[in-house]
């Protein structure tokens, strides 16, 4: 698979920001990129079971919009009153034709299909329940490496990684930029260097932008204090300068890695009929 990549070459600025701490005295370009390559791995293995553990059974919420299909035996009819498109009331529960009062709230997509489709089993032969999201739900990470307390809506997401005091997964509000996503997941770590790179774009086609901290908070190429977008990933590297090559080869890996995995569980996890 090639892997376009677009570059922003700033003039990289030898200092870091105010309060970053310079890479380790001794240490060469080869040990950086092995710390690098090293942190982006780990992070990467954390942040993914985070995922798994914590959006194992995803269920509704009051104010969530569901779908719900009832197929006749022909599989071409549906029963009347269906296809039918709601949004969970406050009580977490909904009155269904045919079917009446169901809670809701509280229960995944399957266990809503099971429900259904036993209670109208009851009374119909060979009928089949499809439930599924129409918008986003959320699941809530715990602090630490996976970021913040508190819910973070998968498809409104960002992350950040590497040399990072709060490496994970956060909610992307309006506005945010590489800046501000910098600062809310605690600033710069110890050996960071102001060199960050952001991962954006397609699945298939990530694009990879460099960007000098110092210019985004002291220079004048503010143009690169990108606004964010869903599903960006920002990389804080220990290393002045990576050839595009070496970033590819060394970092890109565990980074996609996380980012294809919260698309795989926005689709697949959260659509389960």
């Amino acid at each position: 698979m090639k892997i376009p990549v677009f570059i922003c070459l700033p003039v990289i600025a030898l200092l870091c920001a105010a309060g970053c701490q310079t890479t380790k005295p001794g240490a060469s370009a080869q040990d950086s990129a092995r710390a690098d390559a090293q942190l982006a791995t780990a992070q990467s293995k954390e942040i993914i079971q985070d995922i798994k553990k914590n959006t194992t059974k995803i269920v509704f919420q009051t104010d969530d919009k569901i779908a719900i299909q009832v197929w006749l035996r022909d599989k071409i009819t549906q029963l009347p009153g269906y296809p039918l498109e709601l949004t969970i009331s406050e009580s977490g529960e909904q009155f269904l034709p045919h079917v009446g009062l169901v809670t809701l709230a509280g229960k995944s997509a399957p266990e809503v299909r099971e429900e259904l489709q036993a209670n109208l089993g009851k009374t119909l032969n060979d009928v089949t329940v499809l439930v599924s999201r129409k918008a986003a739900m959320t699941a809530t990470f715990p602090g630490g490496r996976a970021g913040v307390q508190g819910s973070v809506e998968i498809g409104r997401h960002y992350i950040v990684m590497g040399f990072i005091n709060r490496p994970g997964i956060y909610p992307l509000e309006h506005n945010i930029r590489v800046r501000e996503a910098v600062a809310i997941a605690g600033g710069l770590a110890k050996f960071a260097k102001a060199n960050i790179y952001l991962v954006r774009g397609e699945r298939d086609k990530p694009e990879v932008k460099r960007i000098n901290m110092n210019d985004i908070f002291f220079g004048d190429n503010l143009q690169d204090n990108v606004l964010l977008s869903p599903n960006d990933a920002i990389y804080v590297s220990s290393k002045a300068l990576y050839q595009v090559a070496d970033f590819v080869q060394l970092l890109l890996s565990p980074i996609t890695s996380v980012r294809d995995t919260l698309w795989v569980y926005d689709r697949l996890v959260y659509n389960q009929e």
